[in-house]
């Protein structure tokens, strides 16, 4: 009971038309922004994973730079808060089952737990210390990311943290999964984990020909004119 009744808190992912209202900084369900997304970061103070974020943005950025694109992830907000436990492992959990079958499930609900109201900003990324699977998924118009504690297996692996900060990146910029484990969308359902990630060098895993074709394609040379 107490299971259903947290899985009741959060969110639903409506249809493509209703975010198709203006104002939205969505353009379509998973069809990109037409504006740059401001930033909300939600963390402990002082978190060691803020530097690991910096780098995961500043690659999308440099990478968005080299496709010929004006598109930039936006401006960053930190705030020293954290969303409850409750909240995120249920969500993840859906957001799990979603990527297992490929389809919308029930679960998906048509209101979003009020702790995230109190954040502004077009994209929340919340640096928690929870356990659960590090997702995105939308909430409302808006987007989430959230990455669970980087005390955590495979986290604690060296190289993963970035990589898993990039891909669940990927996939509020538009990307989604494939199955190539040498590459950083690979995922469920293809049998691709985090830990392929580890390395003593770090770097961050490539996009494959199609994901960059879609990001042209999400945001071209003339994006926001």
């Amino acid at each position: 009971m107490r299971r259903r009744q947290a899985t009741t808190l959060f969110v639903t992912v409506a249809m493509a038309a209703g975010f198709a209202a203006f104002g939205f900084p969505w353009s379509a369900l998973n069809e990109g922004w037409h504006r740059s997304p401001e930033i909300t970061v939600i963390s402990p103070a002082a978190d060691p994973r803020l530097p690991v974020l910096e780098e995961a943005l500043e690659f999308w950025n440099h990478t968005f730079a080299g496709l010929g694109t004006p598109f930039r992830l936006g401006t960053i907000h930190r705030v020293v808060d954290e969303l409850p436990d409750a909240d995120l492992q249920a969500l993840s959990g859906v957001t799990a089952g979603w990527f297992s079958d490929g389809m919308l499930r029930g679960a998906w609900l048509r209101q979003h737990p009020a702790p995230f109201d109190r954040f502004g900003g077009d994209l929340l990324i919340c640096l928690s210390s929870a356990k659960f699977i590090s997702f995105s998924s939308r909430i409302g118009n808006r987007r989430l990311i959230a990455i669970k504690n980087a005390q955590l297996e495979p986290l604690t692996m060296p190289n993963v943290l970035r990589n898993v900060i990039a891909h669940e990146l990927g996939h509020a910029i538009g990307l989604g999964h494939n199955s190539d484990p040498t590459t950083l969308m690979c995922g469920r359902p293809a049998p691709c984990r985090p830990n392929l990630y580890a390395s003593e060098t770090p770097h961050f895993f490539p996009l494959t020909e199609a994901d960059r074709d879609r990001l042209r394609r999400l945001y071209p040379a003339n994006w926001g004119r």
